[in-house]
């Protein structure tokens, strides 16, 4: 797995617009997303049913990690299962894709055996601890995410706003999904995301703005208002 550092700021939508403006002169926009580099991110958060993810989280554990499956935009035939991993600053994270029908089968309760499956090593191991660790649907978070990213400078920044949390569901398959949001509406998340050393140029276009380191996961904000 490849550890990298990761920066997580809230700001305004101004200065989001104005940091975003600055950074297209260095950087390309996410090709996966529209003209703008944009896209819907929804996430179905696994966690156990006292929540140890959760409380890792706020104990300060500095090792610890988390599944998410997740889809993109409207597209519910297409779902990658991750497993993010936080070891202080650093980050790493593993990623599959995984068959509709499996994530049917999980957010239905049905066994899943990993041996009957022709999946990944992530998948089978997933699914054996869904049975070890009683991991269950805890959480879905759905946001818009504008992405920008440099190959040479090798940093990825992304811009999330409208986060929001599934309002009393986990059916992350659900057309009119109910929401409520986890961060005020006037509020951006900044993310950056680089290797041993933040390249110079991004580190002087971040320096001037005014912009709140944030401690607290998506998953964590939403988690707290279940």
């Amino acid at each position: 797995m490849n550890l990298r550092h990761e920066l997580k700021y809230v700001t305004t939508p101004g200065r989001a617009q104005a940091l975003r403006s600055s950074l297209s002169a260095l950087m390309d926009k996410d090709p996966n997303g529209n003209a703008e580099g944009a896209y819907q991110i929804i996430s179905l958060y696994y966690d156990t049913i006292d929540g140890a993810a959760f409380f890792d989280k706020l104990d300060g554990i500095e090792y610890r990690r988390k599944y998410r499956i997740r889809a993109y935009n409207a597209n519910r035939s297409f779902f990658k299962l991750e497993c993010k991993y936080k070891l202080q600053d650093w980050t790493a994270k593993e990623s599959e894709t995984i068959d509709p029908e499996l994530v049917r089968a999980l957010m239905n309760g049905s066994e899943v055996r990993p041996v009957e499956l022709t999946a990944g090593p992530l998948t089978k191991r997933f699914l054996r601890e869904i049975t070890m660790m009683n991991l269950k649907p805890s959480v879905i978070i759905q946001y818009q995410r504008t992405a920008l990213v440099s190959e040479d400078l090798d940093v990825r920044v992304t811009f999330d706003e409208q986060i929001s949390m599934g309002s009393y569901t986990t059916d992350v398959f659900s057309p009119d999904l109910p929401l409520i949001p986890v961060v005020d509406e006037e509020s951006v998340v900044v993310e950056v995301k680089y290797n041993e050393v933040l390249p110079m140029v991004i580190a002087l276009l971040l320096r001037p703005m005014t912009m709140q380191r944030l401690a607290v996961s998506k998953y964590a904000l939403g988690y707290n208002k279940k």
